[in-house]
């Protein structure tokens, strides 16, 4: 689809000849065409394996904060670089495509061992996006007189961003560019103000601007001072952003103790999760949650515990569906030596009234992440073989409270494509079963989306209002900035004091870059929307992320324990810009981008009607 769009605009930018334009120049031989093709496209491959190279170091881990910043500035320049060449479009798209994809395969490489066949299609589209850029740049940088070039490079960058992060198949935020920056607060101001497609604006108007001070030395002295005043705009931008917004967010109301159990579930032995598997990690979470539960002398009683996703074992959580069980008398059997000496039936119901049970005891409001199943149907065959079906399934956080499952509960509402739905394909379940039986043999994407922007109220005595309210935003929901925002506040107004994250990690595999990827996108939202974030994860690394995107305590990676901490709750004014706007530079810059590219092709089109009635 991308490589079409290039095409399409070499074609009009006039370097594709129109089909049946006559000619007397021989063809020139297959051998010449791809040498006029390397040419073209290694200047391009260079700029692309620069970039990569620059965008890994700026990744979490690789580098100490400082020099992945550093990094992360630097490799905007070469794709500058590219795009001030000649060549035509394609060669160019293609020379920068294959420099990209050593990047993505090293972001990406966990999805082998949930997807062979998946894997390969996610990293060749996400290494579309620079040479898109590049592409787009190119194009206007020919076309279009009288708009600086810094500013066509900040509009278009942060368009294509925002495009990919947030529009195209339902978003992928993923290895964004402005991501290194949370590690220095002042310098990820913009994102309190228009989100991280600003912070992307902001970074690439002052590279632009740089660059173009260097570049204009030789080309054109009088662009050197568009440069400076582009780059000098961005830094003054900053400053004031820092200045003005920054200062406004730091006083604390009060401050409540949580806890985080984690949990430690390969994702392999939660895919195939006997009932052995679940008495005995059942009885592990239990312990963990009893020691999260206990007060000390380090640690007062906390206020709740979460759980991360999908992680009570059992069937569901639901009521309604646990009364059809229990009326079936549905069972399962437990090998002996578990539960007792002979093998034991235990009914489908036992994990989540013993959960009730336990939570009674310990007697502190629990998070918990499972499924949530309504208008369940029981189907038993001629064996005795008993199937479930249902007329819909989520994915679902629930609060468990003195005793009870209480009646509200989160069903996740963005769906990780092509982890959990498959854009556009999901509307023919033909389709997308047998893309899933060559794909990903085993899963099933029969998940609904949830429709309720629920926010649980938990008693909290710390807090004048007496209770402190929480949003749950569920796995790769914590990448998606706009929801976060749509969960925490409603026009302008602060509906959530903390932000719980329950994610599964484990289908990161042995994949700790991917975690910690994650884990940055979460001090994202904490920062953007000035709102602390406590994450549960299987796997790890739960954390607690403080309102400015710091982490106060995390647990390590493939590890179970417990997190106890204290988090800070903001006043109820303490609302950002980007609270209240939402993604508005995302959208401007998006339009921004439609306007510069169709201004090209225009005036593409224009030059060409003047050039045919000259001839004439």
């Amino acid at each position: 689809m991308v490589w079409l769009g290039v095409w399409s605009l070499q074609r009009y930018a006039g370097t594709v000849k129109p089909v049946g334009t006559p000619s007397t120049v021989e063809k020139p031989s297959l051998r010449r065409r791809f040498s006029a093709l390397a040419k073209d496209a290694s200047p391009a491959l260079l700029g692309g394996l620069l970039h990569a190279a620059l965008a890994a170091v700026a990744l979490p881990g690789i580098a100490q904060p400082g020099i992945a910043i550093s990094a992360a500035f630097l490799s905007l320049l070469p794709l500058l670089w590219v795009a001030k060449g000649r060549g035509r479009l394609l060669p160019l798209f293609c020379g920068v495509w294959l420099g990209q994809v050593p990047l993505w395969v090293l972001q990406q490489w966990w999805v082998l061992e949930v997807s062979e066949f998946g894997f390969f299609p996610l990293v060749a589209v996400q290494a579309c996006w620079a040479g898109l850029f590049v592409v787009l740049l190119r194009v206007v940088r020919d076309r279009v007189r009288g708009v600086a070039l810094p500013l066509s490079a900040a509009v278009l960058w942060a368009g294509v961003e925002f495009f990919r992060a947030q529009v195209f198949l339902t978003g992928y935020a993923w290895g964004l560019s402005g991501e290194a920056l949370i590690d220095m607060p002042t310098l990820a101001t913009p994102a309190r103000v228009g989100g991280l497609t600003l912070v992307a604006f902001m970074m690439m108007l002052l590279m632009a601007g740089l660059w173009r001070l260097c570049v204009g030395r030789v080309e054109a002295p009088a662009r050197r001072w568009v440069g400076a005043a582009c780059g000098g705009a961005a830094v003054a931008a900053w400053s004031a952003m820092a200045l003005w917004v920054d200062p406004t967010y730091h006083q604390l109301l009060t401050s409540v103790p949580v806890a985080v159990v984690q949990t430690n579930l390969p994702q392999s032995n939660k895919l195939a999760w006997t009932i052995a598997d679940e008495v005995r990690d059942f009885q592990r979470f239990m312990a963990l949650s009893r020691e999260a539960a206990a007060a000390n002398e380090s640690h007062p009683r906390p206020v709740f515990i979460v759980w991360p996703e999908t992680m009570a074992p059992g069937i569901t959580l639901e009521p309604s569906a646990l009364d059809v069980l229990r009326t079936a008398d549905v069972y399962f059997t437990v090998p002996a030596g578990l539960v007792g000496d002979e093998p034991t039936r235990l009914s489908a119901t036992a994990f989540a009234e013993e959960l009730l049970a336990q939570q009674r005891e310990i007697g502190v409001p629990m998070l918990v992440g499972e499924e949530a199943i309504e208008g369940l149907t029981i189907n038993e065959d001629e064996q005795g073989r008993v199937s479930f079906s249902q007329d819909k399934r989520f994915n679902s956080a629930y609060l468990v409270k003195d005793g009870a499952v209480q009646p509200e509960r989160y069903d996740k509402m963005h769906l990780t494509p092509f982890g959990e739905i498959m854009p556009v394909i999901s509307r023919w379940d033909w389709l997308e079963g047998n893309l899933l039986e060559l794909a990903a043999g085993g899963m099933k994407f029969d998940l609904a989306e949830g429709t309720r922007r629920t926010v649980f109220d938990i008693p909290a005595s710390e807090l004048k209002s007496g209770t402190v309210r929480i949003a749950t935003p569920i796995c790769f929901e914590s990448t998606d900035p706009a929801l976060c925002r749509r969960l925490a506040f409603e026009r302008g107004a602060r509906r959530a004091d903390v932000i719980v994250n329950l994610t599964n990690d484990g289908w990161f595999g042995e994949s700790d870059l991917a975690r910690r990827q994650h884990l940055r996108l979460a001090r994202w939202r904490a920062f953007e929307l000035v709102t602390p974030v406590v994450r549960a994860a299987n796997t790890g690394f739960s954390a607690v992320i403080a309102d400015d995107g710091r982490v106060r305590a995390q647990l390590g990676s493939r590890a179970d324990g417990v997190l106890r901490v204290e988090v800070g709750i903001h006043l109820g004014a303490a609302v950002t810009p980007y609270a209240r706007a939402g993604e508005w530079a995302g959208w401007s810059s998006l339009a921004g981008t439609a306007l510069l590219v169709g201004w090209a092709l225009i005036r593409r089109r224009t030059d060409r009607l003047r050039e045919h009635s000259t001839q004439g």
